[in-house]
């Protein structure tokens, strides 16, 4: 019996780069027509409200250099959607925070972001949708640690 050879690596790194580009461009372009927040301050708005409350946090969580960041928070501030505070412990340090505004506009546009990626995860068995969800998110997880070896 022979066994069959490993997967093209190439073939997920196309895959997730097709779903990557429909869910920004896309997707991404609806929930901005209907809310205002792009896929870029959408993600900030989430890390910010799950507890990435500081700009260095947001750059290392998305893995982008410090002055990017810093343009998003500096649009997100004059948006009134996040606001700035000194942190007490150490007031070197600017602590985020979404404003009534801004945890407004994040949960309109989740729930724009959840109705467009629910149609198409409904393509599948709803047991695969979670299959699908975990294996990413182990990935995910994954992809952020060393390799062994």
């Amino acid at each position: 019996m022979t066994s069959s050879p490993d997967p093209d690596p190439l073939r997920l790194m196309n895959a997730f780069w097709q779903l990557r580009t429909l869910l920004a461009v896309r997707f991404g372009r609806r929930v901005e027509g209907e809310t205002g927040i792009n896929p870029k301050d959408f993600f900030a708005l989430m890390a910010i409200d799950s507890g990435f409350s500081y700009p260095s946090d947001l750059a290392q969580h998305f893995m982008q250099p410090t002055y990017s960041v810093s343009r998003i928070v500096e649009g997100l501030t004059s948006a009134g959607l996040i606001e700035r505070e000194f942190d007490e412990s150490d007031a070197r340090r600017t602590r985020l925070s979404l404003t009534p505004k801004g945890q407004e506009k994040l949960q309109a546009a989740k729930e724009v972001w959840r109705n467009e990626i629910r149609a198409v995860l409904r393509r599948l068995p709803l047991e695969h949708q979670e299959q699908l969800i975990q294996h990413l998110e182990t990935l995910a997880r994954l992809s952020r640690e060393e390799p062994e070896g």
